[in-house]
């Protein structure tokens, strides 16, 4: 197969035409979305949570997977239709806008649900930092979006999949804020026959 031909966009059976790179990007985000939901439920089923007196609540993680996935997937699609659709310039450098939102904001909310500001603030940079690449790389160069600039089409997909990857793994982590609550350190009453007083508990 020819070069030529390896670079020529996909057709749909609607006649929607998706940029090359772009299916591989959505079907990356479809393996990790079933990935998450697996990794999520069977061990659930496997071992039962079991209820400690005293233990504190379990954090909301399945609203904060949800959240942090529905954040890059919405705009994920949006982006994808509105650079495919795109008949201009303007419109398809919109679509990137779009898709890499999404995904800069995706830690951000996810870790919010489950009230880890500071980390989700932290684990959000990369993502915002890909963003602002694709920014500036479009308003400076936007002629990967015409396919005339094969060192810019690498670097600007590069940065995609920098944001998709760097953006699922910090949703992921969320799903661990239930454990994370659990060994903090905390001030805990401590009685006795004799004594009265605190505990610290957790982990150092």
């Amino acid at each position: 197969m020819s070069a030529g031909a390896t670079r020529r966009a996909l057709k749909t059976p609607q006649g929607l035409t998706l940029a090359p790179g772009l299916p591989n990007i959505i079907g990356s985000m479809r393996l990790t979305v079933v990935g998450v939901v697996l990794w999520l439920t069977v061990p659930s089923i496997a071992s039962p949570a079991e209820t400690v007196k005293g233990a504190p609540k379990e954090s909301p993680v399945a609203w904060a997977m949800a959240v942090g996935i529905a954040t890059a997937l919405v705009p994920l699609t949006v982006g994808a239709a509105l650079y495919a659709e795109g008949d201009s310039l303007a419109a398809k450098r919109a679509g990137f806008y779009v898709l890499e939102g999404g995904l800069a904001l995706a830690p951000l909310l996810s870790h919010a649900v489950v009230r880890e500001w500071t980390r989700g603030l932290v684990l959000t940079a990369l993502p915002l930092a890909a963003f602002g690449g694709v920014v500036t790389l479009l308003e400076l160069r936007p002629r990967p979006l015409n396919k005339t600039d094969p060192t810019g089409e690498f670097v600007l997909w590069s940065l995609v999949s920098a944001s998709l990857l760097s953006a699922m793994i910090a949703v992921v982590d969320s799903a661990a804020a239930g454990e994370r609550a659990r060994s903090r350190l905390r001030l805990a009453p401590a009685t006795g026959p004799h004594h009265l007083g605190l505990t610290l508990e957790g982990y150092w």
